[in-house]
């Protein structure tokens, strides 16, 4: 029978963390877990969910500690899914589905984000891969928003698109800690930028970081700087994004 594994990097997770085990639990093989620093129950509440537990030493590299979790992870396929997603039953029959396909070496997965009630939208989709055969030369890159596309896409492998959905609670957290990790992964990308100036996924991903600190004219200044750099590296759904993006800075503005 194929082996499928879910990977998770954890910090102080113990509000989320049981939704998200539930989810999984019945149709994953097992479930490997990084801590990376947890002083509330995180590590007990995957324990009672029989994870298997490391502990890494963060370095302020998300990549790192993903990578640590495959380095653990004994399964013919990686899911890798964060503390606030989850899965139905409906999706995770689809994943197994999906992993008996001897044709591809990877698939998408659709997360749908819930969006506020005065937003426009009820929710934003956004395609990513997320699951994977095990291979060691697949491997995350990037310091923060961590992309394994770029791994799967050197080895020549086949990526296929799907309909399959996990849910992310991005707006379960409280005003406080999304503050501090927008802070955080300020500090990251602009380092980041620092090294690598012409990155349209970089400058996408500061908009969306300066957007969420309420600095709306260093959000535009990036948003454009993805439009403008572009060299089709990035996934037209980031550019609509983009789009969409700007024109709600704008409007929020009265700049039209």
């Amino acid at each position: 029978m194929i082996q499928l594994s879910a990977c998770l990097i954890v910090k102080n997770e113990a509000n989320l963390l049981p939704r998200c085990l539930e989810s999984i639990r019945s149709f994953v093989d097992e479930i490997v877990v990084v801590d990376t620093g947890s002083n509330d129950n995180t590590v007990e509440i995957a324990r009672s969910y029989g994870a298997q537990i490391y502990h890494f030493d963060w370095e302020d590299d998300f990549s790192a500690a993903r990578n640590e979790s495959l380095r653990h992870a004994r399964g013919d396929w990686i899911l890798y899914i964060d503390a606030d997603e989850a899965i139905d039953v409906v999706n995770a029959a689809k994943i197994r589905e999906v992993i008996t396909r001897k044709d591809i070496m990877a698939a998408t997965i659709r997360q749908c984000i819930p969006q506020p009630a005065d937003n426009i939208a009820t929710a934003f989709y956004s395609e990513y891969c997320r699951l994977f055969r095990f291979h060691p030369d697949i491997r995350f890159e990037g310091v923060v928003h961590e992309q394994i596309l770029p791994a799967i896409e050197r080895l020549g492998g086949k990526v296929l698109r799907t309909d399959i959905v996990l849910h992310h609670w991005a707006y379960a957290i409280n005003k406080e800690k999304k503050q501090l990790r927008a802070e955080r992964n300020l500090r990251y990308l602009l380092e980041e930028l620092r090294k690598v100036q012409d990155d349209s996924f970089i400058h996408f991903n500061l908009g969306m970081t300066y957007k969420e600190l309420g600095q709306r004219d260093s959000a535009v200044r990036s948003f454009h700087c993805a439009l403008e750099k572009d060299d089709n590296r990035i996934k037209r759904e980031i550019i609509a994004n983009t789009h969409l993006n700007l024109s709600k800075l704008y409007l929020g503005q009265g700049m039209v």
